[in-house]
Formats: C-alpha cells, structure tokens, sequence
C-alpha cells in the first residue's frame, strides 16, 4: 500500500513537471519613458522595453551589457543617444510602431551586427544606422514581408508571403524633391526572393546597377512594369515557370542580358520587355 502511494505521488509530480511551463523572470525592470518600461533577463543578455510613446536615454540600461535588444509594439520614438555606450549589443529589433530615430542613435555601438526596422524608417538607414560600418545585416519589415540585406557582401534576400511593394521614399535635392529607390541605394548585386511571394509591383529594383543576378519563386505569377528597368549589370534572371504577367519594360536598359526565356504559363505580356 506505501509502495502505491509512493508511485502514485512519483508519477504526479513527473506530470507536473512536464506540463509546467518553462517562466523566465527578469533579473532587472525599471522605465525608460512616461509610459515606457524596461526588463533585462541576464540568462538570454535580453533586454526587452515595452509600452506606448517615446523611449529616453538611461544611463544606467547600458551597463546592463545586454547582447540582445527587443523594442516591442507600442513605441514610438526612439530618443537621442538612447544606445549610447551599448558596447556589448550585437542585435537590435525595432516594431512597426517606431516613426523615429532621433540622433546618431547607432554610432557608438561598437559590436553591433544585425537591425531590424520597419519600412518607415529607411529613409534614415543609411544616415542613422548603416554610418556605423559594423552592421552586417539590415532586415527591413513591410507587413508580412522581410527584406534582409547584408550589408558586407550586397546580398538580399526577400521572405514572406503577398506582393513585394516598393522600398522608396522622397527627399529634397537641391530643393528638388527626388524619388529614391531603397534597393538601389543599398548597392545590391545579388537577389534571391523565396517562395510566398506571389508578385512584384512596378519599378522595385529600377535602377539597381550593380545587381547581377536574380533568383525568382516558381510561385511568383505577375512581375509589373520596369521592375529591373535601369539594371545594365544584371546578367541572369530564370522567370518563374507559373508566371502569367510580364509588364511593360520590365527589363528596359539591362544591356549585360543577353537573352531570356519566356515561360509557357505567360498570358499577358506588355511591351518593350
């Protein structure tokens, strides 16, 4: 009957313990906003902040030696010389929530590899993230899908499901509002997008002259117009074999492509391809 008992005690607690969930508690909390609040876990070297508004310098958050930083939904802002001194982080990911980047938020992080940002914010990336010549890799969030560049060798690759959008934005030159092509001014030679992209909208890589390659998704079915318009060192391209829509001068001023084969599956085609 002990020896029941016993069993009956073993057995419960071996249950217990497979289904408690594993609670991984903050070593550190504190606020960093009126209405912004940070937590740093020192078994991950994470440090996550939370909250809606703007996010302020604290002195104290960068001798916490977080390798990891998560801005999560809600915030707004990032202020001036917020990661300053952040010596030790190597990963920083900010939420579609963030409209600003306040500063040379980025210059002093000495280890920093890999930033994620939302579309909104490429208009500073090269100013206010990439002057940093330690970053590696740059993920850029636009909805359901991600760009990844990597910075050192002009790689990007491209994930996620839906239609790829443009990456641009508009700035004064001259006092002459000039459109700009993210892609192209990232300098990228090589493309690879990944099944789940269904299309590309018009003029997505117009303009992108170092590229040299593009890998497409059999899955991918409508490429609009001038989408590689302008790209005259892109060499090889495979359309998709499911592609049904080819737009107007999508490959206009490629002059390094020689020749391209057009799949069976195509049911319209613009002109000047």
């Amino acid at each position: 009957m002990a020896n029941c008992k016993k069993w009956t005690y073993v057995a419960g607690m071996a249950f217990s313990m497979l289904i408690m969930p594993e609670i991984t508690w903050a070593d550190a909390a504190g606020t960093c906003g009126e209405s912004v609040k940070w937590a740093f876990t020192s078994s991950s070297n994470t440090l996550v902040v939370n909250g809606n508004g703007k996010m302020i310098r604290q002195d104290s958050l960068s001798a916490l030696g977080a390798t990891k930083v998560e801005v999560e939904d809600g915030v707004r802002e990032i202020g001036d010389a917020v990661f300053d001194n952040f010596d030790k982080m190597e990963t920083l990911k900010l939420p579609a929530s963030v409209w600003s980047l306040e500063g040379n938020a980025l210059s002093k992080c000495a280890n920093l590899k890999n930033v994620t940002i939302p579309k909104q914010l490429i208009s500073v990336a090269k100013e206010k993230i990439l002057s940093n010549p330690n970053v590696e890799r740059l993920a850029v969030v636009d909805n359901s899908l991600t760009w990844v560049f990597s910075v050192k060798n002009g790689n990007l690759t491209i994930y996620g499901k839906g239609m790829l959008e443009n990456l641009m934005y508009t700035k004064k030159v001259n006092g002459v509002e000039q459109t700009c092509f993210f892609p192209a001014e990232m300098g990228i030679k090589t493309l690879s997008i990944e099944n789940g992209v269904s299309g590309i909208e018009e003029q997505v890589f117009n303009g992108c002259t170092s590229l040299e390659q593009a890998e497409l998704p059999t899955g991918m079915f409508e490429i609009g117009n001038s989408v590689f318009a302008g790209c005259k060192n892109l060499k090889k391209v495979s359309l998709p074999k499911n592609l049904t829509t080819l737009g107007n001068s999508v490959f206009a001023g490629c002059s390094s492509l020689l020749a391209i084969s057009l799949p069976e599956s195509l049911t319209a085609m613009g002109e000047g391809v």
